[in-house]
């Protein structure tokens, strides 16, 4: 089952290989690659960015993509072809990531992995904040959408098995997979946040192994961050003006309240409604800059985004005692909430902590910033519920 599983989301990952013609490029969004790979490899290696006012303190994350991919230039691999073999290694990635996250959760459950990778590769988030060509796609962030539940699928391994501490390294050497995506040093706060969120959970369940699971963690985050150090001690100094800037304090506010989304819209994954996300309301001389935005507002899929969170909230009633289920339900209700930013119910108590803590810049676009988390939670839940079902229906017939 698990090599099939895997055959399939590798047929399936073939399908962005339809989005290009000939030799034509995919070009737009924040954070795009050089096409000259060698000015790509050299902002990755220097921490000096001479193209700034006056030269500016730049130090880059990406420096294993750009060294790939100069070297598939110097073969004589053109750009197109390079764009190619990343977007499939993206959709591979994103797919085989969470199939590996579900079999290592439950390595009994037949189709569990699956369904969730399929889910994940495409799903109502990601064809929104992800794969939004050609004017929204941010090819960088897409590393992080791919393989940061590969890096969790080693963490889990690591706090739960006997060789604990190999699969923490493991986990912590995933990021190098991830790398371009730390151009924005908010997606690596927010991972590690997150990790830090389940090593906790973990202790919660089993408290006698406190310390074994603190020190794992320690050995986790030590070498994420010697891994990390070329680039980040560089960038700490910058990190602190970042967030405390007054002018950009008051930017971050509006921002935050411009881009959340109701709690409706959060529920369904979606950002569809009267306030909904940006990107699907927008039009560039009448033309959408998402082409399929206007499919967002047709009957079927309204009716399918209210039936994704009653499917995906099923779990707690069809599998109670999963632990899984406990977790990634809990990951998506604080999602949905932190989507919704200042909207009501939670807006002001979550817009105060946010001001009081100076987070506000990190999550002022609390849809694009969360959004996957949730959608890697409903993958992972709504995968559960039809394996279950499946699963009571052939012991039914059988």
């Amino acid at each position: 089952m698990l090599t099939r599983g895997f055959l399939v989301i590798l047929i399936v990952s073939a399908v962005p290989l339809s989005w290009f013609r000939d030799d034509t490029l995919i070009g737009g969004g924040d954070y795009f690659p050089d096409i000259n790979a060698w000015l790509t490899f050299e902002r990755a290696i220097y921490t000096w960015w001479s193209h700034g006012l006056g030269g500016l303190p730049k130090a880059s994350p990406s420096t294993v993509y750009a060294i790939l991919v100069v070297l598939l230039e110097k073969i004589g691999v053109s750009f197109s072809v390079i764009q190619k073999i990343f977007f499939y290694l993206l959709f591979v990635g994103s797919g085989t990531s969470v199939f590996l996250l579900a079999y290592t959760i439950n390595k009994k459950d037949r189709f569990t992995p699956l369904l969730a990778g399929l889910f994940y590769i495409t799903n109502f988030w990601s064809l929104v904040s992800v794969w939004t060509i050609p004017y929204t796609f941010n090819f960088y962030v897409a590393f992080a959408y791919s393989f940061f539940p590969l890096m969790l699928a080693f963490f889990i391994k690591g706090l739960k098995e006997v060789n604990g501490y190999r699969c923490m390294v493991y986990s912590s050497l995933i990021c190098l997979l991830m790398a371009p995506a730390y151009l924005n040093f908010v997606i690596p706060f927010l991972q590690l946040a997150f990790l830090f969120v389940v090593l906790i959970y973990h202790i919660l369940l089993n408290k006698s192994a406190t310390l074994t699971l603190s020190k794992r963690f320690l050995v986790f985050v030590t070498c994420w961050f010697l891994i990390n150090a070329f680039w980040l001690l560089p960038l700490l100094p910058q990190i602190n003006d970042f967030i405390r800037s007054p002018y950009s304090y008051a930017s971050y506010i509006d921002a935050f309240r411009s881009h959340s989304i109701s709690l409706l819209d959060a529920l369904r994954i979606s950002g569809t409604g009267p306030n909904g996300y940006w990107t699907l309301h927008t039009k560039v001389f009448d033309d959408p800059i998402i082409p399929w935005s206007e499919l967002y507002s047709s009957a079927l899929y309204v009716f399918f985004s209210f039936l994704l969170p009653a499917i995906a909230f099923a779990p707690l009633i069809l599998r109670p005692k999963d632990e899984y289920v406990l977790l990634f339900s809990l990951t998506a209700i604080i999602s949905i909430v932190m989507i919704a930013g200042s909207n009501p119910p939670f807006g002001a108590f979550l817009e105060e902590i946010l001001i009081q803590t100076q987070l506000i810049g990190v999550l002022r676009d609390p849809f694009y910033k969360v959004g996957y988390f949730l959608a890697l939670s409903y993958s992972f839940l709504w995968a559960s519920c039809l394996a279950t079902f499946i699963s009571r229906f052939n012991s039914h017939t059988s």
